[in-house]
């Protein structure tokens, strides 16, 4: 087609027009309808959605029309020529303001961008250009910030400003690499308009750094002996001791993400039976007496008709019987290990060999099962191979602010293409009123669902846990709400719900009993980690970055035989300056509630125990 753009053409294209109307008795043809204007939204001049834009969801519009915002915005100005002074004055008058906004819409967002990756492949497709533009663009925009006047000469401190600057933007990054990459995967089952976005994506996830910050060293601590040595000297954990030295050993169970407490005692069961055949040298406890422990600790615990402040745990029980325990875990548990496939084992870890080397005893299933019986299957072949990839699976990275987050999720099960994803996410929600329920601190909780042919949830395994009762009805009431696709045949869920305190600490500490306690009052677990780091984060907290020293304390806490603490002597061993004078209080404060379970003949107890905060 000819396109004339010239007064002179445009005349010369018409005169025939003009003649034809003329020769016709002078009728005038109707004018052409304008051309519908295209509002289809565009990422540099490219569809990113196919059809008018009224016809799209309120989530597409929203994120488009929040886009478009995002990506037009000027940002704060970034003069170049700031002292030091006046970078740190620009700082918090222009650029944090703008920072805390455009956070807030990101994170509008992202909830839409999931939103509309679970509805269909236009709207998958979509969202990931449009997440990738935008945590491109942030990205960028940090890095862009401006070099004070005295850096900019000196190359080597230019190049340290910029790696932090990289390091700043990496999360940024991160979010735009793995939208490029949803683009990239998605991108064949997209409608044909926007298929070419498959092309577009792979060439700018090449183009995006891929950033990997290391996190810095952990700073070393002098820590004083008093907070890191016993007075009696170095006692071993249950779980350290030799069991070849005619100990009793307790078998319990750790690390399921299969089976069911009912399915996994079946195993324990085996086991044990297997180990009284093929390691006569073992004392092992009697089942019946490691579940009536099980089942003491599962809740408040009755003692002389006297209400105990906390259960004890089950280890404290059966410690309060038998000094020397040994305590041996029965694990059965899948594992993705780097570079290799799937590896499903059953362990039983035995504590350490009088050389110091662990006694361990593991079997390993063909494939990933679900199925008891399978795992039953295996439990003749335990022996003690050795063991040398690692077992640890998937660590959590630093916590987002969540106050519940769900680990270790795994779909067991004719699944297909099915996510149990959005239902997950609106469960974590939910599951962050159950942290704070009960008296005791919350401790992360392995659970199993089986799920219906409808996608409702058909039964719910949590294995007890010590005084955890009323959190775990909690979290049961939340999983029976669930509702995930429908499928057939048998299916299971199982993850560990892992529970966050309120705040972060970087509060380095040690605690240690000063004297032996005796077991039943379940020291260790009342003056447990969690407990004492909540304590020590909200009592230094008004004391930020002013001690560069060890602060030790020295505790003495009156127990009544109820396991109530009545009073705290504390004493102040080494408190550089500048600590609060408030502090003391807080902490003893804090300590007082301490839930210990019963004094095991019903009278007052000391319990005293050193703990140190390491200086920042």
């Amino acid at each position: 087609m000819r396109v004339f753009s010239t007064p002179r053409a445009l005349g010369t294209f018409l005169a025939p027009a003009v003649l034809f109307a003329v020769a016709c008795g002078g009728a005038s043809a109707p004018a052409p309808a304008p051309a519908p204007a295209d509002d289809r939204p565009r990422l540099d001049g490219v569809l990113v959605w196919d059809v008018p834009l009224d016809e799209a969801s309120d989530d597409v519009r929203f994120v488009w029309e929040s886009a478009q915002r995002v990506l037009a915005e000027a940002g704060p100005e970034s003069p170049t020529d700031l002292s030091l002074d006046d970078y740190t004055e620009w700082m918090h008058a222009n650029w944090s303001p703008w920072l805390e906004s455009r956070v807030t819409v990101l994170q509008e967002l992202r909830e839409r961008f999931t939103a509309l990756a679970e509805a269909g492949s236009r709207e998958r497709i979509f969202a990931a250009v449009v997440a990738a533009y935008v945590y491109d663009d942030f990205a960028k925009r940090i890095e862009a910030m401006p070099v004070p006047i005295e850096v900019q000469g000196e190359p080597d401190l230019v190049a340290a400003f910029a790696e932090q600057l990289r390091a700043q933007a990496a999360p940024a990054w991160r979010r735009a690499r793995e939208s490029f990459s949803q683009c990239v995967e998605w991108a064949p089952d997209a409608p044909p308009e926007l298929a070419g976005w498959g092309e577009a994506c792979a060439r700018r996830l090449a183009e995006t750094p891929d950033v990997v910050v290391a996190p810095p060293p952990p700073r070393e601590i002098a820590w004083p002996t008093e907070c890191t040595t016993h007075p009696e000297g170095t006692r071993p954990g249950t779980s350290e001791r030799s069991p070849t030295a005619r100990r009793r050993v307790a078998l319990l169970t750790q690390g399921n993400r299969r089976l069911t407490q009912a399915e996994m005692d079946r195993v324990v069961d085996a086991v044990h039976a297997h180990l009284r055949r093929t390691h006569r040298d073992l004392r092992l406890l009697p089942m019946r007496e490691v579940r009536a422990a099980r089942a003491l600790s599962a809740g408040r615990r009755a003692s002389r008709r006297l209400e105990c402040a906390r259960a004890p745990s089950t280890t404290a029980l059966l410690t309060a019987r038998h000094a020397d325990l040994v305590t041996a875990w029965v694990s059965a548990a899948c594992y993705a290990d780097p570079g290799a496939a799937r590896t499903c084992r059953l362990s039983v870890s035995l504590g350490q060999k009088d050389d110091g080397s662990f006694f361990s005893l593991n079997a390993t299933l063909e494939d990933d099962s679900f199925d008891v019986d399978d795992w039953l299957a295996v439990v003749p072949g335990l022996d003690e191979e050795a063991i040398l990839a690692s077992l640890l699976g998937t660590l959590s990275g630093a916590s987002d602010g969540r106050a519940v987050h769900l680990r270790f999720v795994t779909t067991l099960g004719a699944w297909g293409d099915a996510s149990a994803a959005a239902a997950l996410e609106a469960a974590e929600v939910a599951l962050a009123t159950c942290r704070d329920v009960g008296d005791v601190p919350p401790s992360d909780l392995p659970v199993v669902l089986e799920i219906a042919p409808d996608g409702g949830v058909a039964d719910i395994d949590i294995p007890l846990r010590d005084g955890a009762t009323e959190r775990i009805a909690c979290v049961t009431n939340v999983f029976e709400d669930l509702e995930l696709p429908p499928g057939e045949g048998p299916r299971r869920l199982t993850m560990t719900v892992e529970f966050r305190p309120d705040r972060s600490s970087s509060l380095p500490f040690r605690a240690v009993e000063a004297r032996l306690h005796h077991a039943a009052i379940d020291a260790p677990q009342a003056l447990s980690d969690p407990f004492l780091r909540d304590a020590l984060t909200r009592c230094y907290a008004g004391n930020p970055d002013v001690h560069g020293a060890v602060t030790s304390h020295r505790a003495t806490l009156t127990v009544d035989r109820s396991g109530a603490v009545t009073g705290v002597a504390l004493e102040g061993m080494t408190t550089p300056l500048g600590v609060d004078e408030d502090l003391d209080a807080c902490i003893s404060g804090a300590l007082r509630t301490a839930r210990f379970a019963c004094t095991p003949d019903g009278s007052e107890v000391e319990v005293e125990a050193v703990f140190c905060v390491g200086g920042r």
